[in-house]
This record gives C-alpha cells, sequence and structure tokens, in this order.
C-alpha cells in the first residue's frame, strides 16, 4: 500500500478529477485546468498531479492559488501535488491510494494535454447513472477522419486513457484489494481496463467487455503535432518507441490474466519485470513476436528497470490549494 493518509470521508464531495501531468506546457495544462473545472456539474474535489517536473508543478501552483474561483456555482476543491518520480504508474497508484476521497460517487481521469468539451464529464456521469452494469465509463477524442478508431472502440468496449472514469465503489475495491500498476507502465488504461472487466479477480469471473462503456459523446481535443516542429517529431518517434513497450506489455498481460488466470495485485512490480518474466516463461512467442514488432524490438532493448520504491522523498507534496467560497463549509476538513 502506498503510505500517504487517506483524506477523511467527505459526504458532500459527489466527484473526484485526477488531472496526470508530466511534460506538458504551462500554457497546455492551464487550458486543461480550466476547461475541466468549467465541465463540473457535482461537488468536487480536483487534483492535479505532476509528476517528474518540479519547476511545472511551482509555476501552476502559483496559478492555483491565484485563480479567481467565484465563477463555478459548486463546492470545489482544487489542489497541486509534486511528485518526484516522472511515472504515470506510480502517480496513478499514489492517487488511487493516498489522494482520491474516500467517499467520491464517480472519479474521474484525465491526461494534462485532454482539452474536454463542455458537457464531457455530464455524459459520462449520466452514461455511470443509467448503466448499472458498467462499473468504468470512457469518452473518445475528437478526431475528424478517424471514424475507423471510434467504432473500433464502441466495439471493443476499450477504455481510453486520456478521459475515462470509475464508479466510486470499483476505486474503493481497487484501493482495499492492493491493486497497483507496475511502475514504468506505459498502457495504464489497458491494465486498468482489463482488470475492471474481470473484477480484479480473473479466477472468479469470466471477461466481461460491458464492464466497460464507451460514451461517443463525451469528448476533447488535444493540439496536433506540427510536421515542420523538430520537438514535435521527436515527441513522435519516442511515442512510437513505447507504443512498442504497450503492446509488449499487453501481451504479457494477458499471459497472466487470461491465461494463467492471475489477480491484477499478482502482477510484478515494474513493467520490466512484468515484460523480462513473459519472455524468460515464454522466449517462442516471444521471439515471434518481436520478429513481426520491429518497435517492441527496439522498446525491449531500450527497457530499463523502474523505480518501485517509496519513501518520505517520493510521496506527493501538496504544493498549493484554491477553492470556491462554498467549499469552505463542504471541504474544510481537506483545505
Amino acid at each position: 500500500m502506498i503510505d500517504v493518509p487517506a483524506p477523511p470521508p467527505d459526504p458532500a464531495t459527489e466527484w473526484s478529477v485526477a488531472i496526470f501531468v508530466h511534460r506538458e506546457s504551462f500554457w497546455c495544462l492551464t487550458k486543461t485546468i480550466l476547461l475541466a473545472l468549467s465541465a463540473l456539474r457535482e461537488n468536487a474535489v480536483v487534483d492535479v498531479l505532476v509528476n517528474g517536473n518540479r519547476p511545472l508543478s511551482q509555476v501552476t501552483s502559483t496559478f492555483v492559488q491565484s485563480l479567481d474561483m467565484g465563477f463555478l456555482p459548486i463546492s470545489v476543491l482544487l489542489r497541486v501535488w509534486d511528485i518526484k518520480q516522472g511515472d504515470k504508474a506510480l502517480a496513478w497508484n499514489q492517487y488511487i491510494h493516498g489522494i482520491c476521497p474516500e467517499s467520491a460517487s464517480l472519479s474521474f481521469f484525465l491526461d494534462g494535454y485532454a482539452h474536454l468539451f463542455p458537457d464531457a464529464m455530464e455524459k459520462l456521469a449520466q452514461a455511470a447513472q443509467d448503466n448499472t452494469h458498467a462499473t468504468a465509463f470512457t469518452g473518445i477524442p475528437y478526431a475528424p477522419g478517424r471514424q475507423h478508431f471510434q467504432k473500433q472502440m464502441v466495439a471493443e468496449h476499450g477504455l481510453h486513457g486520456n478521459f475515462y472514469a470509475i464508479k466510486g465503489d470499483t476505486v474503493r475495491s481497487m484501493r482495499h484489494s492492493g491493486f497497483m500498476l507496475p511502475a514504468g507502465l506505459y498502457r495504464t488504461d489497458s491494465l486498468v481496463g482489463a482488470a475492471i472487466k474481470f473484477q480484479l479477480d480473473p479466477a472468479q469471473n469470466p471477461w466481461d467487455n460491458q464492464r466497460v462503456c464507451v460514451v461517443p459523446g463525451a469528448q476533447w481535443h488535444y493540439r496536433i503535432p506540427s510536421k515542420t516542429s523538430p520537438s514535435d517529431w521527436v515527441a513522435h518517434l519516442r511515442r512510437i518507441l513505447r507504443q512498442g513497450q504497450g503492446a509488449l506489455e499487453n501481451a504479457a498481460i494477458k499471459q497472466r490474466l487470461s491465461t494463467e488466470r492471475k489477480k491484477p495485485q499478482e502482477l510484478p512490480t515494474t513493467a520490466f519485470d512484468l515484460i523480462c518474466d513473459w519472455a524468460r516463461q515464454r522466449p517462442a512467442h516471444a521471439a515471434g513476436f518481436l520478429a513481426k514488432n520491429p518497435a517492441a524490438l527496439a522498446a525491449l532493448w531500450l527497457l530499463k528497470p523502474a523505480h518501485n520504491t517509496v519513501s518520505p522523498e517520493t510521496l506527493p507534496a501538496l504544493q498549493g490549494q484554491n477553492h470556491t467560497i462554498l467549499s469552505i463549509r463542504t471541504h474544510a476538513h481537506l483545505i
């Protein structure tokens, strides 16, 4: 378990929102924060988790503390956290096990560059209310000309890591079962989706696609990379390698959960160990997989052990916070 004191119960908190940030620009992140605040429809605690980027957490804290939140007609507590290690998987673990309000009925997760449409959260929340069987809900990015991708997401009930929501009962089950993502994991959404479809126990529950509900109307947009920007080309090449790592992760997770029927809580604690264990246990399968996937081969060659140690120096540090006038009463114990 992550040794971060969990917030006290807060019956006024209906929604919790986690914004995961690493390399985003300050301009991009502030736009994400403002659009997320504008999309809120219920009392909420919004946490911005900046991992591996201390300068950005500091300037974002200054922005948040100076923000006039009087335009919000609901109770909102907005907090900025600095996490030393640049690892979204570890930041996700720290949020689930130490920062997310225990009483939230619905928890939203979004990336720092995902700019929500005004009704995006409302549409996921409405789907959560209408669908009693599903426990996770995801939107689809606004991408004209990519209808095939959108249809594929709906057909496969895929969980999109840029923006999704999980019911509070499921978040609490994850916390109490000790479920955590392996450090260094790239495809965090794939493992979260698989854990949900197996209800955290593949040995007892069959794979159930209906546990994840895709809501096409819940959309967001993001900056389109420039074909003339050298930094965008570097980011693109880095993304190709990370996707190669993601393909390896998915193969290893499928082996553990679908074939061996292991609980997701029993996975190795790092993505490095997860992939290496899979390659050692199924060398012929791994060799064939790598032969067909050059990006995965390159990713394996460059793969390094991730740090999964938790110490006082690596725990989330609260950098700054702000709140609406209404939240002085409803969130006083968290402020």
